[in-house]
């Protein structure tokens, strides 16, 4: 068997990724919906009803417990931002692991820990998130038109996102490439623009729309059909 590129890439690629935010490739693109649904998870009793106070969300996904070496945000620059975001009129709620909690010198009055919560059931009730750029919460935040700001560069496309983001008008970005660029007073301003303007909610709006403008699962199945047997009969013609 002669060697293809198609053996390492695929005939296509399925995506879920909001149409405008698609990086160009060579391998045709299946655009596929996204569904804000993130597992079963038990839903605690304060995520039920309406939150107090503005709910902002902070995680930072599975880096700070599996890849210490490229974590978000450092323990220290954790207990930074919480101390810079604590005189605020928000509820925010932080999803870290208990060993990390244990490194915290101070949590502030309005900071609810937490170790783990669904994000397709907390995230519609958010007026902002704050997250590693991870796709899971970015799309999320989409689907229900909530503004994000993205902390660092961990996650290896945010270099694309980040900007684009921020030209949609949906939410800001912090690259963390210059020190103290990630500093607790700098996450404070960023965070009150996306709560104070309401431009940034009407810019997370205008994506939601993009991405519910891509087919359902169900349409892509019969795309995924013609597909296949594209290439099973391309195949056939040329073993």
């Amino acid at each position: 068997m002669s060697f293809s590129e198609e053996m390492v890439t695929g005939h296509f690629t399925i995506d879920q990724m909001v149409g405008s935010m698609l990086l160009d490739q060579d391998v045709p693109q299946v655009p596929l919906g996204y569904v804000p649904y993130n597992g079963p998870a038990v839903v605690p009793d304060w995520l039920r009803g309406d939150p107090p106070r503005r709910r902002v969300l902070a995680t930072f996904g599975v880096s700070l417990e599996q890849a210490e070496r490229h974590q978000a945000l450092s323990v220290e620059q954790l207990q930074g931002m919480l101390n810079s975001l604590a005189d605020l009129d928000i509820e925010l709620v932080v999803t870290l692991p208990e060993r990390f909690q244990k490194e915290l010198r101070h949590i502030p009055g309005n900071t609810r820990m937490v170790t783990f919560v669904p994000l397709h059931v907390i995230v519609p009730s958010c007026s902002a998130v704050i997250h590693h750029g991870g796709p899971g919460l970015f799309l999320d935040s989409i689907a229900h038109d909530v503004p994000q700001l993205m902390v660092s560069r961990v996650v290896p496309d945010i270099g694309e996102r980040g900007p684009r983001t921020e030209q949609a008008g949906a939410g800001l970005w912090i690259p963390g490439d210059e020190p103290g660029e990630l500093s607790g007073a700098r996450i404070r301003e960023h965070l009150v623009r996306l709560l104070d303007d309401p431009a940034f909610r009407e810019g997370a709006r205008r994506l939601r729309e993009d991405l519910r403008a891509q087919p359902a699962p169900g349409q892509v199945i019969r795309e995924l059909e013609k597909l296949t047997e594209h290439y099973r009969s391309r195949r056939t013609r040329h073993p």
